[in-house]
């Protein structure tokens, strides 16, 4: 199976509010390496996802990034979101891999995360 049937099996949502993006490069490029690295490694990581939904806004001087994952049929594991918040307890192997590497990235952009799980539905909020 190549990846690109795999990604093809899930849905992506997007949102955005466009004005905060303006005149600011560097925020910009953060929350692109930061969406594509997450799309990465949700897809890998989260069996069988559905749909993925990703919402950006601004509050103030933060801006946040919300991901939420879903799966009608099946309840998510919550492994992942063990996995993204005890990153020395990755093991480093072809699988995990993905997520170690997007923590280290998130580290050094000091976000913060936050997780909210339910049976189908995890959501990962991330401030910049």
């Amino acid at each position: 199976m190549n990846i690109e049937n795999y990604l093809l099996k899930i849905k992506l949502s997007w949102k955005a509010d466009a004005c905060f993006l303006k005149g600011e490069v560097s925020l910009t490029e953060k929350i692109n390496k930061i969406i594509s690295n997450m799309v990465i490694t949700l897809a890998s990581a989260v069996a069988e996802v559905e749909r993925m939904s990703i919402f950006l806004s601004q509050v103030g001087d933060r801006t946040l990034l919300t991901m939420q994952i879903l799966n009608e049929h099946k309840p998510l594991s919550k492994s992942l979101v063990e996995k993204l918040s005890e990153k020395k307890d990755v093991n480093l192997d072809t699988k995990d891999i993905s997520i170690y590497m997007t923590c280290l990235l998130l580290e050094y952009y000091n976000t913060k995360m936050h997780f909210t799980y339910k049976n189908n539905l995890l959501e990962i909020g991330l401030e910049l």
